[in-house]
């Protein structure tokens, strides 16, 4: 090779370099303390956290998780205080907010009672108008029952509030998401998931998303930059890898 295509070749490349350094930044998300989904104390702040960042680091850029509570959260990606909102359910309430990103984690949500309670499936929500429903202020659950006006719903500001709540039996029935409700119990005294029914059917099979902020300049090119990257960690075992680490294969 010559002297000059050498030089050619090192200024292309550097200036390859330089283009991926403006166009990359640090990309600052928020989301709460969601065990064993999302938390601070979890290893790399948890399989979710973990995906998202490793999407993002494909493309170059470098996200940044906090964590707070759920509405605060929701509030800041609103008002373009922060980028992305992590690990979100969809909905169409969302979207008109938010811009949507690819799902990619799934959870099963469904309706929980104590086994002792004699319930073990339903056939329609009308059916479960005279019991209350304990259900988390601020999260989906599916859209028929969140519009579900005529249900009893008992609220509560988190998960483990939720659950204990059922356990106290001021709720007769609550609406979780599988996982979570299974932590949850492993950190109450003297409960296991065998104490409790998981009714048929499931409310929904539903997949966690990112919730960008419309109201940063550069929201299209952070969801589009995040599903390119999502794409690549699915092809090249990346995904697959993070899933297992975290016991969630």
């Amino acid at each position: 090779m010559t002297l000059v295509k050498i030089i050619s070749s090192l200024f292309i490349f550097v200036s390859t370099l330089a283009v991926s350094s403006v166009s990359a930044r640090e990309i600052r998300m928020v989301t709460v303390n969601w065990e064993p989904i999302l938390g601070s104390s979890l290893l790399n702040g948890g399989v979710v956290t973990e995906v998202v960042q490793a999407a993002f680091k494909e493309v170059g850029h470098n996200a940044k998780v906090e964590f707070m509570p759920w509405n605060r959260a929701l509030h800041y990606v609103e008002i373009g205080e922060r980028d992305l909102v992590l690990g979100a359910y969809n909905s169409k309430q969302r979207q008109e907010k938010f811009v949507v990103s690819d799902a990619y984690f799934t959870i099963d949500i469904g309706l929980v009672s104590l086994k002792e309670f004699g319930i073990d499936q339903y056939f329609s929500l009308y059916e479960l108008k005279n019991y209350t429903i304990g259900v988390t202020d601020g999260w989906v659950n599916s859209e028929e029952f969140d519009a579900a006006d005529f249900l009893k719903k008992d609220r509560a500001i988190s998960p483990d509030l939720t659950t204990k709540k059922l356990f106290a039996k001021r709720t007769d029935i609550i609406a979780i998401a599988i996982p979570i409700l299974k932590h949850e119990l492993s950190q109450i005294d003297n409960v296991s998931f065998n104490q409790v029914k998981v009714l048929d059917p499931l409310l929904k099979k539903s997949t966690l998303h990112n919730l960008v902020s419309r109201k940063v300049p550069d929201h299209a090119e952070i969801n589009g930059d995040f599903n390119k990257g999502l794409k690549i960690i699915k092809e090249n075992g990346i995904y697959d890898a993070i899933l297992q680490k975290h016991g969630f294969n």
